[in-house]
C-alpha cells in the first residue's frame, strides 16, 4: 500500500508541475493533466494502485478538501498559499487515482453501456444548461461550475472552480454538490424500493 501511495503522489506532483510549467498544461488545468497521466499510466503500463490505497486516498482526502472549505479553516496565517495549494492538490491526488482506475479495456468492454448512458445524460444536461445560460444570460464561469456540481459532484466542482481561478465559487459549488448527493441518494433509494415492489 505504501508504494502505491508514494507512486500516486509522485504522479500527482508530476501533473501539478506540468500544469504550472507548460502552456498546454495551464490550458488543460491540473485536474485534466493528472487524469490524463493516470489514464496513460494504467493503459500503457497496466499499473493500478492497490484497492486499499485507492480507498484511503478517495475518502479521506476528498473529505479533507471539502471540510476545509465548508468549515472555512483559515490556514493563511500559518501558510499564506495554503488555501490556493492544499485543497486543489488534495483534489488532484483524488483525480490521479480516478485516472489510474480507468483501464480502457474495461471502459470499452463491459463498460460501454454505462459509457453510452453517461454520454447521453451529460449531453442532455449540457444542452439544457447552455440553453438556459443563453436564454437567461448567466455568466459562463458560474454556469460551468454549477453544471459540474450537478454532474460530477462536489470534488469535481471544487477542482473546476480552483483551476478557473474562481475561489469564490468553490464553497457554493461544494455545498450544492453535497446537497445533490444528499437528495440523489435518498431519491435513488426510494426509486429502488418502488421498482423492487413492482
Amino acid at each position: 500500500m505504501f508504494v502505491s501511495l508514494v507512486l500516486v503522489v509522485v504522479l500527482t506532483v508530476l501533473g501539478w508541475w506540468i500544469s504550472e510549467r507548460f502552456q498546454f498544461g495551464r490550458q488543460l488545468g491540473t485536474t485534466m493533466v493528472v487524469l490524463l497521466i493516470g489514464f496513460s499510466v494504467t493503459n500503457l503500463f497496466g499499473w493500478q494502485p492497490d484497492d486499499e490505497a485507492s480507498g484511503w486516498i478517495s475518502g479521506p482526502l476528498t473529505s479533507l478538501a471539502i471540510t476545509q472549505l465548508l468549515l472555512a479553516v483559515d490556514l493563511r496565517r500559518l501558510w499564506p498559499d495554503a488555501r490556493r495549494l492544499v485543497v486543489p492538490f488534495a483534489a488532484a491526488i483524488v483525480f490521479t487515482v480516478i485516472g489510474l482506475s480507468s483501464p480502457l479495456a474495461g471502459l470499452l468492454g463491459e463498460g460501454w453501456p454505462v459509457l453510452a448512458y453517461a454520454s447521453v445524460v451529460v449531453a442532455v444536461h449540457g444542452i439544457g444548461v447552455f440553453g438556459l445560460r443563453r436564454w437567461r444570460h448567466w455568466p459562463l464561469a458560474e454556469t460551468l461550475v454549477a453544471s459540474q456540481a450537478a454532474i460530477g459532484g462536489p470534488s469535481t466542482a471544487l477542482a473546476l472552480a480552483s483551476s478557473m481561478g474562481r475561489g469564490a465559487l468553490a464553497l457554493p459549488s461544494v455545498a450544492i454538490g453535497l446537497l445533490g448527493y444528499l437528495l440523489g441518494t435518498y431519491l435513488g433509494l426510494m426509486a429502488a424500493a418502488v421498482l423492487s415492489a413492482l
